[in-house]
C-alpha cells in the first residue's frame, strides 16, 4: 500500500471522529441551504443587464412609440441595456454575448412588430367607446337642460361615433420576456418593464391593459432560487474546507515539532501532500452529494451532477487545499493561520457571487469578482449543475486548474518538511 494513502487513512478517521469537525464539514452547509432556501427569493437592488430586442422596424428605424419605451426602460436607471438587431435569432445572440462574461445569466426582452400600430389602434378604439359611453350618458343625464336642436345634433354625433367605434378594434399587443427561472435578477427587470408597461397603459389609453408582458423560459429545465444558491453553497464550503483543513493541519504540526519527528519515517513530504489532498477530495465530494441530496428531497432541484461536476469538486478541493497549505505553511502560529484564513475565505464567499448574484453588487466589487477564484469555481459548479454549457465549465474548470496548480506549487514550497 502506497504511504499516501496511509496518511489519507489517519486523517480522514481523525477528521470523521470529531463531531465538532463533522457538523462545520457537513451538517452546517446543510442548516445554511435551509436558511437561503427558505428566506432568500431574490430579492436585491443595482442595475441588472438586459438585452432588448426591437422587431417594431419601418424601412430600417424603430417606430417612435417603441423606441419611446426603450427609452422610458433606460431612464429608470435600473436597467443596464443592450439591444439585440432584429433581423438575428435573440436567444442565439444574448447566450453567444453572455458566455463570454464568465456566468451571467441573461434576460431578453422582444418588442413585436406592430407595437406602435396595435397600440395606437388600440388607443384610438378605447377613447371612442370612452367618448362616447360619457356622451351618450351625459344626453341621458341633461337632455332637460339641452335644447331640441342641440339634442338631435348631438344624437347625430353619437350614432356616428357609435359607428366608428364599431369598426375600432381594441387588440393586445404582448411583450415577450425571456429569464432563466433560476435567475433572481430577472424579478427586478419583470418589474420594470412591466411598470413601465402599465405606465404607457395609463397614458394612452387611460389604464386599460393593452401592453402586456409575456414570460418564457431560456431554460427548458424547471429551475428554482434554490438550483442558483446550491451550487454557490457547495462550492464556498469546499473551500471552507480545504483552506482550514489543511491551514490548521500544517501549522499544528509545525508548531508541535511532528514535522521534525516525520523526518525519521519512511514518509515523504509528497506522500503527506496526497495523503491531506485526497483526504479534502473524499470529503468534498462527500459534503457535495450530502447536499444536492438533501436539496432534492426538501426542495425538490433538478440538479443533477455528472463527472464535470465531479471533477469541478476535485479541482476545486485542489486548489484551496493549495491555499491552507500555503497559510499553514508560512505561518507557524495556529490560532494566527487560522485567523489568516478566515481573512481570506469569508469575503471570498461573499464577493464572488456564491451567495449573492454579482449583478446585484456595484461595478466595482464585480471587477474584483473577476480576480476571486472561488468565483470560477462556483461558476463551473453552476455550468455542470444548472446551464450544461459546455463553454462554461471548459472555461471555467481551465481558470480553475490554473489557480490550483499555483496554489499548490507555492504551498508546497511553503512547506518546510526539515525544520530548522
Amino acid at each position: 500500500m502506497m504511504k499516501f494513502l496511509s496518511v489519507f487513512s489517519v486523517t480522514f478517521k481523525q477528521w470523521f471522529r470529531s463531531p465538532a469537525t463533522v457538523f462545520f464539514s457537513i451538517l452546517f452547509p446543510l442548516v445554511l441551504l435551509l436558511i437561503f432556501g427558505f428566506v432568500f427569493a431574490g430579492i436585491g437592488s443595482g442595475t441588472t443587464s438586459i438585452y432588448i430586442q426591437n422587431q417594431d422596424v419601418v424601412n430600417g428605424t424603430s417606430t417612435p412609440l417603441s423606441s419611446a419605451y426603450i427609452d422610458a426602460l433606460n431612464h429608470t436607471n435600473v436597467l443596464d441595456i443592450s439591444l439585440i438587431p432584429s433581423g438575428v435569432d435573440a436567444r442565439s445572440y444574448a447566450q453567444n454575448l453572455s458566455s463570454n462574461q464568465f456566468f451571467s445569466s441573461y434576460r431578453i426582452l422582444i418588442i413585436p412588430p406592430g407595437f406602435q400600430n396595435e397600440t395606437l389602434a388600440s388607443a384610438y378604439a378605447i377613447r371612442l367607446n370612452t367618448t362616447y359611453d360619457t356622451l351618450n350618458s351625459t344626453l341621458s343625464d341633461f337632455a332637460q337642460f339641452i335644447p331640441p336642436n342641440d339634442t338631435a345634433i348631438i344624437q347625430a354625433g353619437l350614432g356616428a361615433l357609435k359607428s366608428y367605434a364599431a369598426n375600432a378594434t381594441v387588440g393586445n399587443v404582448t411583450l415577450t420576456f425571456l429569464s432563466d427561472p433560476s435567475d433572481t435578477n430577472a424579478l427586478i427587470a419583470r418589474g420594470i418593464i412591466n411598470s413601465v408597461a402599465m405606465a404607457f397603459n395609463s397614458q394612452l389609453v387611460g389604464g386599460s391593459s393593452v401592453i402586456n408582458t409575456q414570460d418564457q423560459s431560456l431554460n427548458a429545465r424547471s429551475l428554482t432560487s434554490v438550483d442558483y444558491y446550491l451550487p454557490g453553497l457547495i462550492a464556498a464550503f469546499v473551500m471552507t474546507n480545504g483552506i482550514f483543513g489543511l491551514t490548521n493541519i500544517t501549522a499544528d504540526l509545525r508548531k508541535r515539532g511532528v514535522i521534525r519527528r516525520l523526518l525519521s519515517t519512511p514518509l515523504t513530504k509528497l506522500d503527506w501532500i496526497l495523503g491531506n489532498i485526497l483526504t479534502q477530495v473524499v470529503i468534498g465530494l462527500m459534503l457535495t452529494l450530502v447536499m444536492i441530496l438533501f436539496a432534492f428531497l426538501v426542495f425538490r432541484v433538478v440538479a443533477i451532477p455528472d463527472a464535470f461536476t465531479l471533477l469541478a469538486v476535485a479541482i476545486g478541493v485542489v486548489a484551496f487545499s493549495g491555499l491552507g497549505m500555503i497559510f499553514g505553511g508560512l505561518v507557524k502560529n495556529v490560532e494566527t493561520s487560522s485567523a489568516l484564513a478566515n481573512v481570506v475565505a469569508f469575503p471570498m464567499m461573499f464577493l464572488s457571487g456564491s451567495f449573492f448574484p454579482t449583478g446585484l453588487y456595484p461595478p466595482i466589487i464585480q471587477s474584483i469578482s473577476y480576480f476571486i477564484p472561488l468565483t470560477y469555481f462556483s461558476n463551473a459548479l453552476r455550468s455542470t449543475l444548472i446551464t450544461k454549457d459546455m463553454t462554461g465549465i471548459v472555461f471555467n474548470l481551465g481558470i480553475l486548474s490554473v489557480i490550483a496548480m499555483v496554489f499548490i506549487g507555492i504551498g508546497v514550497w511553503a512547506i518546510r518538511w526539515k525544520e530548522n
